[in-house]
């Protein structure tokens, strides 16, 4: 987790626009979740749900939060997180006390998650509203939640919270941005890290590893999905897991890499030669890519679709392989150009949003076309995190290098 300071005020207003989106007569209960086991005693990093920080701002394991709205008012609204227990801190480090879970989310009533039951249980005595569930949330106190109403409870109408948290968290609050722009600006730092000091013969770890310290060194404890290093033919996988090739010279390096900061993610890729030169091929790529970003941020504003940015992508990377000899007809495309342009971004890396919506002011999505050419032995994808504004976007990214004249500067020093 990250070392910025939570801000009271911002899950204040996220609770109140969320509150006004439920029915009169509903109850909500939303969990943080648990930690998955990896092995033995083992277990893999807790990651909150996403739509339960929103509402809270916290990360911690075990706890829930329950609303109960009647008549436009809250009749409830409790925090349940997990008693301290020395003995268990001993192991395992401190639990939120109930002061910081208040001051972080500002919420003040504050309860112990073994007292969840009997909360729940009182919420629902008389009731006959509507519950809201997050049905595609995978956490088990759903399935504990769902049964309990099911048995105890049929007649009460269930909904899901899904579309709700989606056209809310589509448009990023002013707060947001800042924290993706302090993202960005961290995800940046890494990349220069990487560019200043790979070298052929580097296993793609070890320049994975330049990222991580980077980020350790700015306060960013986590990036916000697998670090992907994809040396030469590995651009062949566009989410390249493994990290364990050796990085030789003449490769293109492909690096898509991203930072959580405060809970908000950034997702930016560049690509460059460990040699430090682009060769005539790797450059009629890269500037082929290029011209498709360049031509996504000039259409990009509200009212546009995502689909209709991809669409204009593919069109102009089917005109520039045209023009390199590579295809002879548009629909030849498919071959080369295999994945859609943009996706949002926000809470999550591919955040929750909706792909039909309508762009508006407001949404950050990113753009990154990619064109890849497995008989020249060359494939790369250019990655930038744009703002949409009122009348077009702004590239938030727009100081990490991106041109190919300023990244072999950067690797020749």
């Amino acid at each position: 987790m990250d070392t910025t300071v939570r801000v009271p005020e911002v899950y204040r207003d996220n609770r109140q626009r969320f509150i006004d989106k439920l029915n009169d007569d509903s109850v909500c209960v939303i969990f943080s979740g648990m930690p998955y086991r990896k092995s033995a005693d083992a277990l893999y990093p807790f990651f909150a749900d996403r739509n339960f920080f929103y509402l809270t701002g916290i990360e911690q394991e075990g706890s829930a939060l329950v609303i109960l709205k009647k008549a436009g008012k809250v009749l409830r609204l409790t925090l349940c997180i997990r008693t301290a227990d020395k003995n268990s801190e001993r192991w395992n480090g401190v639990l939120l006390s109930e002061r910081l879970a208040s001051a972080i989310s500002g919420i003040y009533d504050i309860a112990h998650s073994e007292c969840l039951d009997a909360i729940i249980r009182d919420v629902l005595t008389d009731f006959s509203g509507i519950m809201y569930l997050d049905l595609n949330c995978s956490v088990t106190s759903n399935v504990w939640l769902s049964n309990i109403l099911e048995k105890e409870h049929p007649h009460i109408l269930r909904s899901d919270l899904q579309s709700i948290f989606s056209g809310l968290r589509a448009i990023k609050s002013d707060h947001e941005i800042e924290m993706m722009r302090k993202a960005i600006e961290i995800t940046g730092k890494g990349i220069e890290a990487i560019y200043r000091n790979i070298k052929p013969g580097m296993r793609e770890y070890q320049a994975a590893a330049i990222f991580q310290y980077v980020l350790a060194m700015n306060g960013a404890g986590e990036p916000s999905f697998d670090t992907i290093v994809a040396a030469g033919s590995n651009f062949n996988y566009l989410h390249y897991p493994q990290l364990s090739d050796v990085i030789s010279d003449g490769d293109m390096v492909l690096l898509d890499v991203g930072v959580r900061w405060n809970g908000l993610c950034s997702d930016i890729s560049r690509a460059f030669p460990v040699s430090g030169k682009f060769s005539e091929k790797q450059l009629a790529v890269y500037n082929a890519v290029r011209k498709c970003q360049e031509a996504a941020f000039e259409f990009i504003r509200p009212g546009v679709l995502i689909k209709e940015v991809n669409s204009l992508c593919r069109k102009t990377a089917a005109d520039e392989l045209i023009a390199l000899g590579v295809i002879d007809v548009p629909d030849k495309i498919v071959n080369y150009y295999w994945h859609n342009v943009s996706h949002h971004l926000g809470l999550d890396v591919h955040d929750i949003v909706s792909r039909e919506c309508v762009l508006e002011a407001g949404m950050v999505i990113t753009v990154e076309p990619g064109i890849y050419i497995p008989e020249w032995n060359t494939g790369l994808r250019i990655e930038d995190d744009v703002l949409v504004t009122e009348d077009g976007c702004e590239i938030l990214s727009a100081e990490i290098p991106r041109e190919a004249r300023e990244i072999e500067e950067l690797i020749y020093g």
